[in-house]
């Protein structure tokens, strides 16, 4: 339940998620760049982890080496 989003926006869940790590109204600029480098740091790691390649199982690899050997 707690991966449910309680907004219909991207926008509106993105802007409420900001909203919640701050502990006032008005942060000073320090605890504001800390927030936004958590966010940045959190993005990358998601891009990061969308451009792995799982690795083709050993099943698969072997039977494809063995075709490979057999055409040649």
């Amino acid at each position: 339940m707690k991966n449910v989003s309680r907004t219909t926006n991207s926008c509106e869940s993105f802007h409420s998620k900001f909203n919640s790590q701050f502990y006032s109204t008005h942060p000073n600029i320090f605890n504001f760049m800390d927030v936004l480098y958590g966010i940045q740091a959190d993005t990358e790691i998601i891009i990061r982890r969308s451009n792995v390649r799982r690795p083709h199982k050993k099943k698969y690899t072997r039977k494809n080496t063995i075709y490979r050997q057999s055409n040649s």
